[in-house]
């Protein structure tokens, strides 16, 4: 389907009879928007195991219970 979107007042186009909810937006330099759909999984898809692991690892944060900060830009340069 291709048709001629406008924007409303507060900049927001409807996209007709769309099978998503969410879309990962690509605003290129050329001036072209492409829409990516995508699925948003629920809280609850997460394992119990890694919901223990993000709780502990949370309490450890705020007992300051941290390693030291890791330089990224190290890392990426031996990879």
């Amino acid at each position: 389907m291709t048709y001629i979107g406008t924007l409303d007042s507060k900049n927001r186009l409807t996209i007709r009879k769309s099978h998503f909810k969410y879309y990962k937006v690509y605003a290129l330099a050329s001036g072209v928007v492409v829409l990516e759909p995508q699925k948003i999984d629920p809280v609850t898809s997460l394992s119990p195991e890694l919901l223990k692991q993000i709780d502990t690892s949370v309490a450890n944060y705020r007992k300051g219970n941290v390693s030291d900060p890791i330089d990224v830009d190290a890392v990426a340069k031996k990879t």
